[in-house]
């Protein structure tokens, strides 16, 4: 495949790790018969999973520039809603893989989307009113006592739902009330093709501080490069900044040490360092390369 693109590279690697190995190899790479593909090796059903799983992905990540989260910010979970059983069960399969990509904690699957709304519910004037007459009023009070929740799925169904109406029993239809709907309080979503993704955008002080403490690594490695270490580089480092930082330091240090190869945070005698502004916060860091 590579041999179009790139000839010289192509007959060099050939030369070096085909032929010392292989006896029956064409004298060049430009010789051989193009590959043909092994139909009965594909796996339909894999990929039609993961055709599943890339669009959730796509999906959850238009959820989260939808909501302005940062892509280094973790979540506290995505909620799928798929009506496609085979579908749930693809997501359910390769959830942990789904929860890496959208960065959240955990991956729930729904059959509908009721839990990701909130359902407000208004009297249909022109049918409830001749209907009703004066204990419209009344209706409306008690409507507004009413949990939306088993009303609508009652309704939508095609059912009724009775309430007691001071002493009277009333059933209404679909047509007798008006059902406003709006996302649910710290939801964002995206839907397309059979798939509604909605991410759980609301902050813990345990997810804020696992976000700056991820900001705080890549500022570190950004420093790094500055100072023209090389990858594999073992340091000293030493941070100071605010109290959330160093809240977040404090709790993250494991990970913020195994990210950015530092032996130590909290290092003295570091001449090397610079200021980082950090969302309107000062974040001093010094690094000082291991020698012995």
């Amino acid at each position: 495949m590579l041999a179009p693109i790139a000839p010289f590279l192509a007959e060099h690697m050939y030369q070096n790790l085909v032929r010392p190995i292989d006896e029956e190899a064409s004298a060049s790479v430009h010789t051989e018969d193009w590959p043909c593909a092994d139909r009965s090796l594909i796996d339909e059903s894999l990929m039609a999973e993961m055709s599943v799983v890339l669009q959730a992905i796509s999906l959850g990540r238009a959820a989260r520039i939808k909501a302005q989260a940062k892509v280094r910010q973790p979540l506290a979970s995505a909620v799928v809603v798929a009506e496609d059983p085979a579908s749930r069960d693809a997501i359910i399969r390769q959830s942990a893989l789904i929860k890496d990509e959208l960065n959240v904690k955990e991956v729930r699957v729904l059959e509908s989307s009721n839990e990701l709304v909130e359902h407000a519910l208004r009297p249909n004037l022109p049918r409830l009113g001749p209907r009703l007459g004066k204990k419209l009023g009344l209706f409306r009070k008690l409507l507004t006592t009413l949990d939306p929740a088993p009303v609508v799925a009652a309704l939508r169904l095609g059912g009724t739902y009775d309430m007691d109406l001071d002493g009277e029993s009333v059933s209404l239809t679909q047509d007798d009330l008006l059902i406003d709907a709006k996302p649910a309080a710290g939801f964002h979503s995206a839907e397309g093709e059979g798939l509604v993704v909605s991410l759980d955008t609301r902050l813990t002080r345990e997810l804020g501080l696992e976000g700056i403490a991820r900001d705080v690594i890549r500022l570190i490695q950004e420093s790094r490069k500055k100072h023209g270490l090389d990858v594999s580089d073992r340091i000293h480092l030493r941070l100071e900044s605010s109290e959330d930082v160093t809240e977040a330091i404090k709790v993250h240090g494991v990970t913020i040490s195994r990210e950015t190869l530092a032996v130590s945070l909290n290092a003295e005698d570091i001449d090397q360092k610079e200021v980082v502004d950090y969302h309107g916060t000062n974040i001093v860091i010094g690094i000082r390369l291991v020698t012995d």
